[in-house]
């Protein structure tokens, strides 16, 4: 099984005393910005967002991610090799309806943290969410198949608290279960939607980012099908789409000379989160 030790191992030059600002973004989660995340990040909290939604969990009271470093676990500071770090501190670890350090959230959690494992005094019926609920954000997968999500309530009873538990690498590949505020639904299973796309390249996964960009406001010219589908070319009109898209957005693209040229990681997070 994946240990937090290892996740801080995979993601540390994502420590709040390394990453650089290139490095995180805002993160957005039911339209509330609640701290920063790596910046490969945006497209698995849309996939945790999207899921709740779906699974019935409705609006949250209080949602949160980032804590304000160097603080880390418990007040103590956060050191260079890891030590009483949070998950938080790296901005892989979400909590949902709990208690914030940094204020704001509810003073009667609905998530609580029990510091006792599942079963142990407490079950589902003493917390708002529901066993089908976390099973489904536990279900969320890279394309590469490795789950996304681990819930603490399990283990320690931190029922608010969900982190992030599989590689930068795995991440990269896509995640094959995430919901856009754009309206569109990527179904797990189906991988190649939120694939790496490069210039000449042709596949659903390219007609897939054309309908992101059009929804967006950046229609790509001459990528439609007589019957009015895209074509799913990265050709000369799809580079155009992307590169106004990256102007008008101030993204810094994927890579330096290419960026109009290559959908990654950091663009694919831009359009879907929106």
């Amino acid at each position: 099984m994946t240990t937090t030790t290892l996740v801080r191992t995979w993601w540390a030059e994502y420590r709040c005393i390394h990453a650089s600002p290139a490095q995180k973004v805002e993160a957005l989660v039911w339209d509330r910005g609640r701290g920063m995340t790596p910046a490969i990040l945006p497209v698995a909290w849309a996939a945790f967002q999207g899921t709740l939604d779906a699974a019935g969990y409705g609006r949250p009271r209080s949602f949160w991610i980032d804590r304000r470093c160097p603080t880390g676990i418990s007040g103590q500071p956060c050191q260079s090799n890891g030590m009483n770090c949070s998950l938080h501190n790296y901005g892989l670890a979400g909590d949902l309806d709990g208690t914030d350090p940094d204020g704001g959230g509810p003073a009667d959690p609905e998530n609580p943290h029990f510091h006792a494992r599942f079963g142990n005094g407490w079950d589902f019926g003493d917390i708002k969410l529901t066993e089908a609920q976390v099973g489904a954000v536990e279900g969320i997968r890279t394309v590469n198949g490795k789950r996304v999500f681990r819930w603490l309530g399990w283990d320690i009873g931190d029922t608010m608290h969900f982190q992030i538990d599989c590689h930068p690498r795995d991440i990269m590949t896509g995640v094959a279960s995430a919901t856009g505020r754009g309206g569109i639904v990527f179904d797990q299973g189906e991988e190649d939607e939120l694939r790496v796309a490069r210039y000449n390249e042709r596949g659903d996964h390219v007609s897939t980012y054309m309908e992101l960009l059009h929804r967006r406001g950046f229609t790509p010219p001459f990528s439609r099908n007589e019957d009015g589908t895209w074509d799913g070319w990265y050709f000369d009109g799809m580079e155009a789409a992307v590169g106004a898209f990256i102007d008008a957005t101030g993204g810094p693209g994927e890579y330096p000379g290419e960026n109009a040229r290559f959908i990654g990681p950091i663009l694919r997070a831009a359009l879907i989160r929106g």
